[in-house]
């Protein structure tokens, strides 16, 4: 028998259940692992996000300097990333910044690198 002045109870979802027992600490160790994930996928977003910043100003001066596309641009960058087993971001900071790196990697590497780069062919920088 039913009450009228009572709404039927809606079906409780599993994931919205409370949380009894041994269950209960399985599951705050499941959120404190994805609380874990989600800081370190931010930490690298925002890494990425800096250093996105880096590399378009790089492209932009290759681009100007060697008057090609950002797709050329990034091509001769990636070279020289190859060729000197340094990260692009790295180059790229260099490039854009007069302290030439973070310190990382020592100086004469990445002084090393923005020669090839602009030894690239056409020279990635203009002649010279």
């Amino acid at each position: 028998m039913q009450l009228i002045d009572q709404a039927p109870e809606e079906p409780v979802r599993p994931d919205t259940a409370p949380i009894r027992g041994p269950r209960q600490c399985d599951r705050e160790i499941e959120l404190e692992q994805e609380n874990l994930r989600l800081r370190r996928q931010i930490t690298t977003l925002n890494a990425a996000l800096e250093s996105r910043a880096d590399i378009d100003r790089a492209v932009g001066m290759i681009m100007a300097g060697a008057r090609c596309d950002a797709a050329e641009a990034w091509t001769r960058l990636v070279a020289v990333s190859n060729d000197t087993n340094l990260k692009v971001r790295d180059i790229c900071r260099a490039l854009t910044d007069a302290g030439g790196g973070d310190g990382a990697r020592p100086a004469r590497d990445l002084a090393d690198a923005l020669r090839r780069l602009g030894r690239a062919p056409g020279g990635a920088l203009g002649p010279g």
